[in-house]
């Protein structure tokens, strides 16, 4: 880099150090330049592009993807929206999911409304009426479900719950719920809790609903929760009389963990269904669908 290339640019000194904290004699030098002008070179290069630009502040070694406080937003709009799987109108403003680099949303949003439609089917062959949804994220499931039970005149669910632990998803689900114009008295029957899966089922969440579907993170269901699903039906004060488990899964270890104590538990469930989805072509990965039922 020549010096004249070097006008509006700071520099940096680092000391490097060791994994056991001993100094190693070794100095880093980076340049960069102020937040200001990174952000003004990246408009220039490509005005029409960004929809906005964030920086994350990770002063640790850790994830700091979902904290507060840890997003600042120098650009562009706030949220960013996608048409919910089941809108009516194919794509107009009913029927939009809200996302925040602050919440998780799916790489492939695309492949994952596949799996979103067949929940709403499940439902639906089940003749579920009460659905509670554990790590629920913004509600990209449970609100696509309500959404699709509208679009196709079945109008027939009496509530949906939905809960997860990040308190940032709640403006986007309320957002979410609000683009689905509803009718003023089925607001009151969709309902957001931030909490955990343990600590929403202690809250009552899963009480009463005939369909519970949970899609935790690659690290499986809590294992309170395993718990009180393997408990017979009618003993789980928190669980209920739930009768359809709907298991949505992206760690394939854990997925087999919790079904392995699930199947062999006194809660008298049964494999239905299983299906697996490639969301991410030329990878191991697969995202799967299992749905367990009990009599």
């Amino acid at each position: 880099m020549e010096p004249e290339d070097l006008e509006g640019w700071r520099t940096q000194a680092k000391l490097a150090t060791s994994p056991i904290n001993q100094w190693t004699g070794g100095v880093e030098f980076g340049l960069y330049k102020t937040r200001s002008h990174i952000v003004e070179e990246i408009r220039k290069a490509a005005p029409d592009l960004w929809h906005s630009i964030w920086v994350n502040c990770n002063d640790s070694s850790g994830n700091v993807i979902f904290k507060e406080g840890k997003w600042d937003r120098v650009h562009g709009q706030e949220f960013s929206r996608e048409p919910m799987p089941g809108s009516r109108g194919g794509g107009g403003e009913e029927g939009q999911l809200f996302f925040t680099p602050r919440v998780f949303r799916q790489g492939n949003l695309g492949g994952f409304e596949r799996i979103a439609e067949r929940v709403g089917n499940i439902v639906k062959e089940r003749r579920g009426r009460r659905v509670c949804e554990l790590y629920a994220g913004v509600g990209v499931m449970g609100l696509s479900l309500w959404n699709g039970n509208r679009s196709n005149g079945g109008g027939n669910l009496e509530w949906l719950r939905c809960s997860d632990a990040n308190p940032s998803n709640f403006e986007c689900f309320e957002r979410a719920k609000k683009s689905m114009d509803l009718p003023h008295d089925e607001y009151r029957k969709i309902s957001y809790l931030t909490a955990t899966a343990g600590k929403a089922m202690e809250e009552g969440e899963c009480v009463d609903a005939d369909v519970v579907i949970v899609d935790p993170p690659r690290s499986g269901l809590e294992e309170r929760i395993v718990d009180e699903i393997c408990k017979p039906r009618g003993e789980s004060e928190l669980m209920g009389d739930v009768r359809t488990l709907v298991y949505v899964s992206c760690g394939w270890n854990a997925l087999t963990r919790d079904l392995e104590k699930t199947l062999k538990g006194r809660g008298g469930w049964g494999v239905e269904e299983c299906k697996g989805y490639v969301l991410f072509p030329g990878t191991n990965h697969v995202e799967s669908l299992v749905v367990l039922t009990r009599e």
